[in-house]
């Protein structure tokens, strides 16, 4: 049987784009497009292939700080749950 910290770490998070992220994000978009842009047109494939490259290792990354989070907060409860919450030092 879980115990019930185990299924609360089973809730379903909505992931979303900071806003504060738009413009800068935006802006490197564009900087990259002018700078880069007849590299991308001379070699198409190679270009495709750094970017899939490039979302393969942002995904991996996000997975990960998924995986510590989670973790954490596990570890969290098991504190709670071994010491009370009066007796951890945060």
């Amino acid at each position: 049987m879980r115990p019930p910290s185990a299924a609360r770490s089973t809730e379903h998070r909505r992931a979303h784009f900071p806003p504060y992220l738009v413009v800068p994000s935006a802006a490197l978009l564009v900087f990259l497009v002018l700078r880069f842009g007849g590299v991308v047109l001379a070699y198409p494939v190679e270009s495709l292939l750094v970017a899939i490259l490039v979302c393969a290792i942002g995904t991996l990354v996000w997975a990960c700080r998924e995986l510590l989070r989670d973790a954490a907060r596990r570890v969290d409860s098991i504190l709670d749950e071994e010491l009370g919450p009066q007796g951890r030092d945060d």
